[in-house]
């Protein structure tokens, strides 16, 4: 009975006795797991800032592209904003902006360059514009012998309404203005070619209305004249100084100073009528087949 009772005390000993503890982590083995994570996070950060770049890099295209589709639908939604009507004395305009300069420096037009091709001729006057009248921030300039600025326009008559900061603006100028240099006419042809050149108050161009090439108008007013027989010509007189050189095709017109000497030179942009001022230098027309 003494062995059993002892067999049965040392398996109730090993049960409940204190040598069977957890054991906690040494500072050994603290160290290598904390240097085991740090090695994966050396190893990883790189990828993560790859990953990280890469997504930047997504999203930045992404803006780009809304913002090139943006200036696309700008560029091509430029001629809804710029009305014109004409009738036989004045061109009419009306602007709307996408946002107008600072109030602090004023409002439409200033800080507008307004190119305008009055002889329907890009080879002629100023720049790729081909402008041979300059409207800048509501004082008109010459340009038709290919300076910026080459002296006053006459007869212009500018005017412009509302006259503080907004987005919509209407203007005229008068189609019987002449140039202050030979008092030629500065509207010689019915078609007008334009451009319009936002500027910053510092005088830094901007942006452009069209973005590329030119709005052209041709004049909506009706001019009478009575039919001619095939390749006649004839001139008629105008209300408010102005006449109207008609003919019937074919035919291109041509013009010269004199009637007895100098050269003939096609009427560039010229399609029946042709309305020009009566004021200003002597001209000679005739059709050349």
């Amino acid at each position: 009975m003494m062995l059993d009772f002892a067999l049965f005390t040392s398996v109730k000993t090993g049960l409940k006795g204190g040598n069977m503890r957890r054991r906690a982590f040494t500072l050994v083995e603290l160290l290598v797991v904390i240097a085991i994570i740090a090695l994966l996070i050396a190893i990883l950060l790189p990828t993560l800032k790859k990953a990280k770049e890469s997504a930047n890099r997504v999203k930045c295209c992404s803006n780009i592209r809304q913002i090139v589709m943006s200036m696309l639908m700008y560029s091509s939604d430029d001629k809804k904003h710029i009305y014109l009507y004409s009738d036989a004395s004045r061109y009419y305009f009306r602007v709307t902006l996408w946002q107008d300069i600072p109030s602090g420096a004023g409002q439409f037009p200033f800080y507008v360059n307004m190119f305008f091709d009055t002889d329907n001729n890009a080879a002629s006057g100023f720049s790729v514009f081909g402008s041979e009248l300059l409207i800048q921030s509501g004082f008109s300039y010459q340009e038709k012998n290919g300076g910026f600025n080459e002296g006053s326009i006459n007869g212009l008559n500018w005017t412009c309404l509302p006259a503080a900061p907004g987005t919509n603006f209407e203007f005229s100028i008068s189609r019987a203005a002449t140039f202050n240099s030979d008092s030629t006419a500065v509207f010689p042809t019915n078609v007008l070619n334009f451009v319009f050149q936002g500027m910053t108050p510092g005088f830094v161009p901007v942006n452009l209305a069209p973005a590329s090439g030119v709005i052209s108008f041709t004049n909506t007013a009706v001019v009478n004249v009575p039919s001619l027989p095939l390749g006649r010509i004839s001139i008629q007189s105008l209300s408010g100084g102005k006449i109207a050189v008609a003919w019937d095709q074919p035919g291109t017109l041509q013009s010269r100073g004199s009637l007895t000497s100098g050269t003939w030179t096609n009427v560039a942009g010229a399609i029946s009528p042709y309305v020009i001022s009566a004021l200003g230098t002597q001209s000679f027309f005739r059709l050349s087949n």
